[in-house]
C-alpha cells in the first residue's frame, strides 16, 4: 500500500465514520475538517489524497473518535451527549458545535471530561 493509497483510504473511513456515528451530512463533516464537499466526494471515491492540512484535520476527527469511545459507556450515551446544549460551548450541542467546524472546543471539552475535570 502506497502512501497516498493509504491517506485515502484514512480519509474515506473518517469521512464514513462522521457520517455514521455522528450522523453528520457531507457539508457539515467539510465544515469541520474544512474541505467542501466535492473534495469529500473525491476521497470517497478514492480520486484525491487529502492535502497536509486535511490530513490533520481527520486527526482531529479520529481524535474524537478516539474520545467518543473512551469517554462514554454506551454508543446511546455518547449521542445523548452529542445532542445536549453545553454551557462551555456557548450553549450549543456538541453535535452543532463540529457542525459549525468548532472541532477543536468539542475535543477541548471532551479531553477535560475525561481528566475528570469539571467547571
Amino acid at each position: 500500500m502506497t502512501i497516498t493509497s493509504a491517506a485515502i483510504e484514512y480519509a474515506d473511513n473518517t469521512v464514513a465514520w462522521a457520517e455514521k456515528e455522528l450522523d453528520l451530512n457531507q457539508r457539515q463533516i467539510g465544515c469541520a475538517i474544512g474541505a467542501d464537499r466535492r473534495t469529500l466526494y473525491r476521497w470517497r471515491r478514492r480520486k484525491t489524497a487529502p492535502s497536509a492540512q486535511h490530513r490533520r484535520n481527520l486527526e482531529k476527527l479520529n481524535e474524537l473518535k478516539y474520545l467518543f469511545g473512551t469517554s462514554f459507556r454506551s454508543t446511546e450515551a455518547a449521542q445523548r451527549w452529542l445532542h445536549t446544549d453545553v454551557p462551555d460551548l456557548r450553549g450549543r450541542t456538541p453535535y452543532f458545535a463540529i457542525a459549525q467546524g468548532d472541532l477543536e472546543s468539542v475535543l477541548q471539552l471532551l479531553g477535560t471530561l475525561q481528566a475528570g475535570a469539571f467547571r
